[in-house]
């Protein structure tokens, strides 16, 4: 079952495809749309060559309402088509959705991948980073609802570190699982009598990419953002030994005095 998601102040019109459950010369005769809970403007519906179009306005923030298109056909077939609609404030979605493609390269006007595949890649990653770093915003993730809440990306509650850490996270992923369906195929050699295919010799290059491409750079600003603000660490006291630590991310120099060991210079 798809998730549509709609800002509140949107109204759109969205569409259910019942045309692989039409027969030969069957058509749409009546529709019924219901929702689950109450609280949406629904227009009514109209059926175009199997198609299902009705207009959707309103909703409450954060809830995830069950639309319900139960039609009936020219054949006396009752057919039900279910989509689950979120209602949030879509800002991060389109500023992380389109720099994750630049990222990750699909910007053709036929993209590899659907806006709502890179939603879940971006949450999945959102709850990622949000468990492995500390931000300025206590951030709620629901991966179930496509839910990043606080929005990082309005004005009220911008978060520029968390935004660039997650997309580049969910650009890793997208690399990772690109180059682990490559790794099946690798070398693979099949004939049938004349005919025959060969697939091998692309893993290198998608190796690199990992080596230098989004994952690293993740990794990167994963410890420039941890050790390079002073307030994540004040003071050294003592010889320090940590499996995190890099002092070279650190933007200024602590020097101990001999005569005064606890002097910051």
């Amino acid at each position: 079952m798809s998730v549509l998601i709609k800002d509140p102040d949107e109204s759109r019109v969205y569409s259910i495809d019942f045309n692989n459950l039409l027969g030969s010369g069957e058509s749409i005769s009546t529709i019924a749309i219901t929702q689950a809970p109450s609280g949406l403007t629904i227009g009514t519906p109209a059926a175009t060559t199997g198609i299902v179009n009705f207009r959707v306005a309103g909703g409450s923030a954060g809830t995830m309402y069950l639309l319900d298109a139960i039609v009936t056909t020219s054949s006396s077939n009752t057919l039900n088509g279910t989509v689950k609609l979120l209602i949030q404030d879509t800002t991060w979605e389109y500023e992380m959705v389109t720099m994750l493609r630049f990222l990750i390269n699909d910007l053709e006007d036929d993209p590899i991948y659907s806006d709502t595949r890179l939603r879940q890649l971006i949450v999945m990653a959102a709850q990622i980073v949000n468990q492995e770093m500390t931000f300025n915003n206590s951030y709620t993730i629901n991966f179930g609802s496509l839910l990043i809440s606080p929005d990082p990306t309005t004005s009220d509650y911008r978060d520029n570190a968390f935004i660039n850490l997650v997309v580049l996270k969910a650009a890793c992923l997208s690399d990772e699982t690109t180059y682990r369906a490559k790794a099946l195929l690798e070398g693979i050699n099949a004939r049938l009598g004349p005919g025959g295919l060969t697939v091998s010799g692309h893993l290198n290059g998608f190796m690199n990419i990992l080596k230098v491409g989004p994952c690293k750079l993740y990794t990167e600003l994963k410890r420039q953002y941890q050790f390079s603000d002073l307030q994540h660490i004040k003071a050294i006291f003592s010889p320090f030994v940590g499996n995190n630590f890099d002092p070279s991310y650190l933007n200024t120099t602590a020097v101990i005095s001999r005569d005064n060991p606890y002097e910051r210079l």
